[in-house]
This record gives C-alpha cells, sequence and structure tokens, in this order.
C-alpha cells in the first residue's frame, strides 16, 4: 500500500498584525546579528526603525521587495518596507536582515562599500541588490529559528491585479443639437463642468470684427463617456 503523506503542521500566529510581526522580527535579528553588525559599522542595528508591510516606492513590477528610508526622511526614524508579495517568512526574515544593513549604514554605501562587507560577514547569497538566504546555509538556519520563535506570518500573499490602462484620457462631448463635437479630459470636465455648444448658440457675421452674439439659449453638451467614467470612478472610491 502506499504510504500517506502527513499533512503539514500549520503554524498558528503568535502577532495579530504584520507590523508586529516584523518589528518583533528587528528585535529578534538584532539579537542574533549584533556582533556582525559591530565587526562590520561599530555598531550594532539601530533601534529607531519602524517596519511596516507595504509596496515599495518604484517597486519595479514586483522586483524590488524592499525598502528602507533614511533616518531624515522621516524626523529620526528610519522606515522600512516588506512587499505584501512575499509570505515566506525566511525570505521575508532574509529581505529585513538586508534593509537593517542599509539603516544601519544610513544608506551611505547603496549596495556597495560597507553595505557589500556586511552581505558576506552574515553569509547572505544572491547579487548585493537581490540577496536571500542560500538552502542549507548556516543563515538560512539561523532564520528559521527565529521564524520558528514569531510563529505564522499573519498574512496572505499580494498578487497585484494590473488594471487595462484606459487607451485615450479625452472623453467625447457632443451637442445634442447641431452635433458638434469636441473631446476634454476627465479632469476638466469634473472641474468644470460639461461645456455650452458655441456653433448653435452664438453667431458672428462673416467678416466683421465685432464678437459674437447669442442669438439661441444656451445648450450644454453632454457626454456618455465621461457619465460612464465618473461611475466607474464612484464605483472605485476615487
Amino acid at each position: 500500500m502506499p504510504t500517506k503523506t502527513k499533512p503539514k503542521k500549520r503554524v498558528e500566529p503568535i502577532y495579530d498584525t504584520r507590523e508586529a510581526w516584523l518589528n518583533a522580527g528587528v528585535k529578534a535579528l538584532t539579537e542574533a546579528f549584533s556582533g556582525t553588525f559591530e565587526e562590520v559599522f561599530g555598531k550594532s542595528i539601530p533601534a529607531e526603525v519602524a517596519v511596516t508591510c507595504g509596496f515599495p516606492l518604484r517597486e519595479r513590477g514586483g522586483k524590488v521587495i524592499g525598502q528602507c528610508w533614511k533616518a531624515e526622511a522621516a524626523e529620526g526614524v528610519r522606515h522600512i518596507f516588506i512587499t505584501p508579495r512575499l509570505d515566506d517568512v525566511v525570505s521575508i526574515l532574509a529581505t529585513l536582515l538586508h534593509e537593517l544593513i542599509h539603516a544601519t549604514d544610513e544608506n551611505q554605501h547603496s549596495h556597495r562599500g560597507l553595505f557589500l562587507k556586511a552581505v558576506k560577514a552574515l553569509g547572505l547569497a544572491g547579487k548585493p541588490t537581490a540577496t536571500y538566504a542560500e538552502p542549507g546555509s548556516e543563515i538560512e538556519g539561523v532564520l528559521k529559528g527565529i521564524a520558528k520563535e514569531l510563529g505564522a506570518y499573519p498574512h496572505n500573499k499580494l498578487n497585484p491585479i494590473h488594471i487595462t490602462p484606459q487607451k485615450t484620457y479625452m472623453l467625447k462631448v457632443t451637442c445634442p443639437k447641431c452635433e458638434n463635437s469636441l473631446r476634454a479630459t476627465f479632469k476638466n470636465l469634473d472641474l468644470f463642468g460639461l461645456p455650452f455648444c458655441g456653433t448653435c448658440t452664438r453667431k458672428k457675421k462673416v467678416g466683421s470684427s465685432e464678437p459674437p452674439v447669442v442669438v439661441a439659449m444656451p445648450v450644454r453638451m453632454v457626454s456618455e463617456e465621461f457619465d460612464v467614467a465618473r461611475i466607474e470612478r464612484e464605483l472605485k472610491g476615487e
């Protein structure tokens, strides 16, 4: 008889939020690697670090999975973002460790100099811009131990759905009386409203330098495209 494979035991979360888990991860990583940071930078990981789960600025379609902002960007606090595209705890901790190197280095050496020295000292693999914990390596074992202490990461991996961009931003506006038409942006129509038709409400004598005069009641133009776009935006909460 074929042997039945045992289902993986579900790890229960200890922390209620992703931020709590990530900030606990910072403390655990600081305790585990403070000696290495002291050796490379002459100081440990700074205490003024705030970590959250969110998309990095200019994530390049998911290629950027973590980002660290300088302390002066937020009144002395170094902000770190970990992409919601990740859900593997070892990958998250390895990415967090990468960003903590930037935080300790004050983003001074980018992915060179002391940053690269710290990456090698910690045992992270891969390119300096995309480091990871290699399977079977010593650092992977340490990160797995930390992950076990932290419990499950309270997060469901996010796979962004890319919305097809609008083909044109110019919406057609038409006069219901004379069928005169023009195109305008949604922003201008929303800001100033639908325009009045200038063809069927104003008339100018040929060869005259005098301004045109109103010969009929103003006729407001209409736009089905604008109405549809406005409803779509309201449904999306924009």
